[in-house]
């Protein structure tokens, strides 16, 4: 899967960084098709999220100072080290101390996070490394075929996990909510597997359609069904050995000639209710922190803005968290926009509507709600906040309704 990183500067060393560590992937594929997927679709709905009341001082005290430690300590995978695949991206993930690095850093506002979140739910801290595969830890990474986010979640399964999609957010792109959601589709489809692991790493890679006919595949001819036996596509077959040659490195760095950068076993980031939605960008400014910070600890907010009718809560670092609201007192609230509409006309398609309005027929579909490209003459679609503009210009040449709050 090829992403679309929005990071500005080092041009070449993030075109590296691309051919070097993301991967070819279909992400997360829900195909649900028991009770059992539903059991895990509502199981630990609420996502594990910070707090700065909560007292971690007793918790730290029996663990490792850096998290890197603390991840080693609950590596549970099996050892596959030696495995040639694995070696070949060993060799190529440590080629460059400075590229390995700039992955590593862009996980320190998210690993703490995702590892303790991995450790309530009882999986293998390697877990915890896989968004290193699926978008280098960028929180605003988008693939060609719309996956989204740090674990890179189609819009469409993570309707399937409770992430929400509207004019204003994102829940593929929230940090806590898309980590619980990949989380909890890895357990149904460890489940799902019969508590394997890396044929659960390929279904999240693949789908579980792909993976169960490589496995059906391999009954018949009376072969091993097995993860490293299987014939599946090269994005699949290179999927899990990238994976545990990232935890090999991390294992034993040294080995391999690499430092790593210390990241502190501690939370990073906390969510808090500021009681207002506000422009992050102004938000950041008043609290005297890049923007940048601000608006990747938030990833789902689209246009860096906050839905006027809430929630009003907001990721941010914990070093500010106690004073943020007082810093935020001169920060006007967003008001409550009208909401574009625009009027089906005969002849009207999702493509020709989304060409109009500079968006994207997949925007629209989950919009409006829609399951196909079906629409009917007469009908309204919603339009994305950033069409609004786009309708206003073209409102003296087509149906275009301003719809009022209430």
């Amino acid at each position: 899967m090829r992403y679309l990183f929005s990071l500005k500067g080092h041009f070449a060393t993030l075109l590296t960084i691309l051919l070097v560590f993301t991967t070819w992937s279909h992400s997360i594929q829900a195909e649900p098709h028991s009770s059992t997927f539903n059991a895990f679709k509502n199981a630990f709905s609420k996502p594990f999220k910070h707090s700065v009341s909560t007292n971690h001082n007793n918790i730290r005290a029996q663990q490792p100072a850096l998290l890197w430690n603390r991840l080693r300590e609950q590596f549970s995978l099996p050892n596959h080290e030696n495995d040639p695949r694995v070696q070949f991206y060993i060799k190529r993930y440590t080629k460059s101390q400075i590229h390995f690095n700039e992955m590593v850093n862009n996980a320190r506002p998210y690993l703490h996070y995702i590892a303790e979140t991995v450790e309530t739910h009882e999986m293998p801290a390697e877990i915890a490394l896989l968004p290193m595969i699926e978008s280098t830890f960028n929180p605003t990474a988008q693939s060609a075929s719309g996956a989204r986010g740090l674990w890179q979640i189609m819009p469409e399964t993570g309707l399937d996990y409770g992430l929400s999609r509207d004019a204003w957010f994102d829940g593929c792109q929230d940090i806590a909510l898309s980590t619980n959601a990949a989380l909890r589709h890895l357990k149904y489809l460890h489940q799902r597997y019969n508590g394997d692991w890396l044929l659960a790493l390929a279904a999240y890679n693949s789908g579980e359609g792909r993976v169960t006919r490589a496995i059906n595949k391999n009954k018949k001819m009376n072969k091993a069904t097995d993860f490293w036996e299987l014939n599946l596509p090269q994005q699949t077959a290179d999927y899990v050995p990238k994976l545990m040659a990232i935890v090999s490195i991390i294992k034993t760095p040294s080995k391999y000639g690499v430092v790593l950068p210390n990241i502190l076993n501690q939370p990073y980031f906390t969510h808090i209710d500021i009681g207002k939605a506000v422009d992050l960008k102004q938000a950041a400014l008043m609290a005297n922190m890049p923007e940048k910070k601000l608006a990747n600890l938030n990833p789902g907010f689209y246009n860096k803005k906050m839905n006027p009718n809430g929630p009003y809560e907001l990721c941010v670092p914990v070093h500010v968290a106690e004073n943020f609201n007082d810093l935020l007192t001169n920060v006007p609230a967003i008001p409550s926009p009208h909401a574009a509409k625009h009027k089906i006309q005969p002849g009207d398609s999702l493509s020709k509507i989304a060409q109009q309005y500079a968006t994207t027929i997949q925007t629209l579909k989950t919009l409006n709600q829609l399951s196909n490209d079906t629409i009917q003459v007469g009908k309204y679609l919603t339009l994305p906040l950033k069409a609004t503009t786009v309708a206003n210009n073209n409102a003296v040449d087509t149906k275009i309704h301003a719809v009022k709050k209430g």
